[in-house]
């Protein structure tokens, strides 16, 4: 193993740790070659793939075994299918009518089409080469760190696409724009892929990960004791208590 996938899982496994996260952090590797055993040609949901690789799998999408015809736009499998209009608004209305969600699909950043034959999702610390994005599932408070540690060196806010559909939001937009991204899941993916209602979906792009991981030790939102935590807040909270009842 190279020293730098040595570092990157070990910093994934301890920004993991550090934040609390529930599963792995998962890796996104978009890829011509991929072993035979790792190939299916059984069906796969995007939204779920996300969901197996946190819990320890690792799944392969390809233009053949991508089930959802969104997904397969989005990811850049297929050109946009018109039959897509239909779906989002007829079947899963989740857009008024066509002219809103032709507007979504020329809002949002063009997906990367034929960018590879494969997607590869699997556990960050077990993907043995660099991968190109590194997906967190979090809850609001570690997305709220996540996203300090990520601003901690650089001071340059992350500008996110507020809605979307997962697969576009945690993977779609972030490879074309190689920025992080944060998805809020969708409705629709979560009833689908079980997300808890308190989940969204933090995207860094590899590159920006060392980052994130030099950030721990010296940034509240990680490890840090600075001494506003000490004793600045006590002065600032005073004796506020939540208003019983509510």
């Amino acid at each position: 193993m190279s020293t730098v996938m040595r570092k990157f899982r070990e910093g994934c496994d301890r920004l993991s740790q550090t934040l609390g996260l529930d599963g792995n952090m998962v890796a996104v590797t978009f890829t011509d070659e991929v072993p035979p055993h790792l190939q299916s040609a059984d069906p796969v949901v995007a939204c779920q793939a996300i969901q197996d690789a946190r819990y320890g799998k690792t799944v392969v999408l390809n233009k053949e075994n991508s089930k959802c015809l969104g997904a397969s736009y989005f990811l850049g499998f297929d050109p946009f299918s018109p039959l897509a209009y239909d779906y989002w608004v007829e079947n899963e209305q989740s857009l008024y009518d066509k002219y809103a969600a032709t507007t979504m699909v020329h809002m949002l950043p063009r997906p990367c089409l034929n960018r590879a034959r494969f997607i590869v999702l699997s556990p960050a610390t077990e993907v043995p080469d660099s991968p190109d994005l590194v997906l967190a599932i979090c809850n609001a408070e570690q997305t709220s760190r996540l996203l300090g540690l990520h601003i901690f060196k650089t001071g340059v806010p992350a500008k996110t696409y507020s809605y979307g559909a997962t697969c576009q939001s945690a993977i779609g937009v972030p490879i074309a724009t190689m920025e992080l991204n944060v998805s809020f899941i969708d409705l629709p993916s979560r009833q689908i892929a079980e997300f808890e209602p308190s989940e969204q979906i933090v995207t860094i792009p590899f590159s920006q990960m060392q980052n994130v991981f030099d950030s721990i030790d010296g940034c509240i939102n990680g490890t840090a004791e600075p001494k506003f935590n000490r004793k600045g807040r006590v002065f600032l909270r005073g004796d506020w208590k939540k208003p019983s009842g509510n």
